[in-house]
C-alpha cells in the first residue's frame, strides 16, 4: 500500500518502554491523535540505557548516538517536520543540538517544551544568548500553559502555541459514572 501522507519525525521517549508525562504525550500523539491519521508518524526514541545515562562521558556518548540516529532518519525518511520534545537542563542542550542539526538540513521544526523548571534553568544560566538562539531557530514552539507562553514570549521571537498535556482517549473508560456529568481528574 502506498502511503502518500507527509512524514513527521517525533523526537521523544518511547511510550511503550517508559512512563511519564512526555512518554504519555508521545504515545497519545503516535497512536490516538488526529495527527496520526493525517501524517505518517515515526519516532526517534531518545531513551537511553541506564549505562549511557551514568556519568558525563557515557551520557555524551549516548547523545552522539542519538544525533547519529537523528541524522539517519532525516536522510532516510525525509520528514516534512520534526517535532522535538524537550525540557530543561541536559535535555534542553541535547534537543537544542538536534534542532540545530535539523536546521542545517533545512527541516522544519516544532520544539515542544515540557520543562516545569525551564524558567529557573534559563534565569540561572550564563548561556542565555545560546538558549535564545536555539529557541529562535525553531519554526514554532509548543508550551503547556499561558504562564509558559508569557515566559517564553519574553525570550524568543518564535511562534508559541499552547497544547496542554492530555490523557489517552480511553483514559475515562468511555462512560460516565456520575449522572450530573461532572468529573474531577487528578494528574500528576
Amino acid at each position: 500500500m502506498n502511503d502518500d501522507r507527509k512524514t513527521v519525525l517525533v523526537v521523544g521517549p518511547d511510550p511503550v518502554s517508559l512512563t511519564g508525562g512526555i512518554a504519555s504525550f508521545v504515545g497519545f500523539q503516535l497512536d490516538n491523535s488526529l495527527l496520526s491519521e493525517q501524517f505518517r508518524l515515526i519516532c526517534l526514541d531518545i531513551s537511553l540505557s541506564p549505562l549511557l545515562r551514568s556519568g558525563k562521558i557515557l551520557r555524551f556518548t549516548g547523545s552522539l548516538i542519538l544525533i547519529s540516529r537523528l541524522l539517519w532518519l532525516l536522510i532516510s525518511e525525509g520528514p516534512a517536520l520534526v517535532h522535538i520534545h524537550s525540557s530543561s537542563q541536559l535535555s534542553f542542550w541535547e534537543k537544542g543540538l538536534m534542532l540545530l542539526v535539523c536546521n542545517a538540513l533545512r527541516k522544519r521544526t516544532v520544539l515542544h517544551m515540557h520543562g516545569a523548571m525551564f524558567d529557573s534553568f534559563y534565569d540561572n544560566s550564563r548561556l542565555k544568548p545560546i538558549i535564545r538562539l536555539i529557541l529562535n531557530r525553531a519554526d514554532a514552539m509548543i508550551v503547556l500553559t499561558n504562564y509558559w507562553k508569557k515566559f517564553c514570549g519574553t525570550i524568543t521571537r518564535t511562534r508559541l502555541e499552547i497544547v496542554p498535556n492530555c490523557p489517552k482517549k480511553d483514559f475515562f473508560g468511555g462512560e460516565r459514572s456520575n449522572p450530573d456529568g461532572k468529573s474531577v481528574v487528578f494528574t500528576g
